[in-house]
């Protein structure tokens, strides 16, 4: 059995620990995955990928972009007929004999600013017609401004065989259609071993400055908080979860800001799950700036401070029954180091329930595998 499966291939660590729990999920299935040739490294253990360049979503130059918006614009029924003969000379090249289609991924209906086309509309209707089995899972929805997008995507939902949300929020939004259903966070279902903890260990999963936020506020109170911990005789930790997205760039100018670099490991993520993971468990305190930082550390008992640059954090946070402190990035600058430290020791949260359920995104999905066996 082939799967066509759609993901966001740019090394981010939550995006490829989706991948790496379906394709230990499913052994006996092909996935066939449009991505970069580094992801034949990445899952060189997983004999069920099979990597295929994706000329769809590459990265276009300047040039590109500015002539894709003048069509857009200016020539929409142009457009179609070039996204649409883009999207044939691609499927029909590679997935003639392919019926089935996984889309697995969180953040991935946000509307663009407003156009006369999107190309991610186009791309599912073509996805819709292409395809005989359509599954979402994991994602969220939105956020959006124009009703005409959501109308747009309650269309394409309506057609898949099933649509599973990670947060009750965007459920709620296409609740009405009988093929919609809500689970928790599929990392939450990740198999892992529980690893001993460093004595006197705290990390911090960092992010460039989203919202308005002032990027030199922001820096510079991650380098305070940083320093405070330094003075206490801490080892501290700076994660990057993916280097395409500014992780790495934004931790550099972090610590060219520090008076010292004692105790501090910088530890990027370039493909290694295990070896990341590992570390990462092994840390006492996390301060949350990625969404699957959040999730990771509760999964591996840590004591967490969420810093909240979306509602998809929030969102989870209120399915969780979350008690404790977090703090919006953009007012991440107002924090006092010496209070946050007392803080992050009283947030508490309990996720038994969503360990187990979040295995729930694959319901329709192990039912059709199963049938077709």
């Amino acid at each position: 059995m082939k799967v066509f499966v759609k993901l966001f291939t740019s090394l981010n660590l939550g995006d490829d620990l989706f991948l790496k729990i379906l394709l230990e999920r499913y052994p006996e299935t092909q996935f066939l995955l449009p991505a970069p040739k580094k992801y034949n490294e990445v899952f060189k253990h997983h004999k069920n990928l099979s990597v295929f360049e994706d000329f769809l979503f590459i990265n276009k130059g300047l040039l590109q972009k500015i002539w894709h918006r003048l069509l857009i614009n200016l020539m929409p029924s142009l457009y179609r007929k070039k996204v649409q003969f883009d999207f044939n000379t691609f499927f029909n090249d590679k997935f003639n004999d392919v019926e089935s289609y996984i889309s697995i991924g969180g953040s991935i209906f946000m509307q663009p600013k407003n156009l006369s086309v999107y190309y991610d509309i186009e791309y599912y209707k073509y996805i819709n017609n292409y395809f005989k089995n359509i599954f979402f899972i994991g994602c969220n929805f939105g956020p959006y401004k124009d009703p005409s997008y959501k109308e747009s995507y309650k269309q394409i939902f309506q057609q898949a065989t099933d649509v599973s949300f990670r947060e009750k929020f965007s459920y709620e939004i296409f609740s009405d259609l009988n093929n919609v259903r809500y689970s928790p966070d599929i990392v939450f279902g990740l198999n892992y071993k529980e690893n001993k903890k460093i004595k006197k260990s705290v990390g911090f999963s960092i992010i460039t400055a989203r919202n308005k936020t002032n990027k030199e506020n922001y820096i510079n109170k991650y380098a305070k908080l940083i320093e405070f911990y330094q003075d206490k005789g801490y080892q501290v930790f700076l994660f990057s979860f993916c280097k395409r997205q500014g992780d790495e760039e934004v931790i550099n100018n972090i610590t060219d800001l520090l008076n010292n670099k004692k105790n501090i490991n910088k530890v990027f993520y370039d493909g290694d799950i295990d070896s990341f993971l590992n570390l990462y468990s092994s840390v006492e305190k996390m301060y949350c700036g990625r969404f699957h930082a959040m999730i990771l550390s509760m999964l591996f008992n840590q004591k967490i401070y969420p810093i909240v640059y979306s509602k998809k954090m929030t969102n989870v946070l209120n399915d969780i029954n979350y008690v404790g402190k977090v703090i919006l990035m953009e007012e991440f600058y107002k924090i006092l180091p010496e209070e946050i430290y007392k803080e992050i020791e009283s947030n508490q949260y309990d996720i038994e329930n969503q360990r187990k359920k979040s295995v729930e995104h694959f319901q329709k999905i192990d039912s059709f595998l199963n049938k077709i066996r």
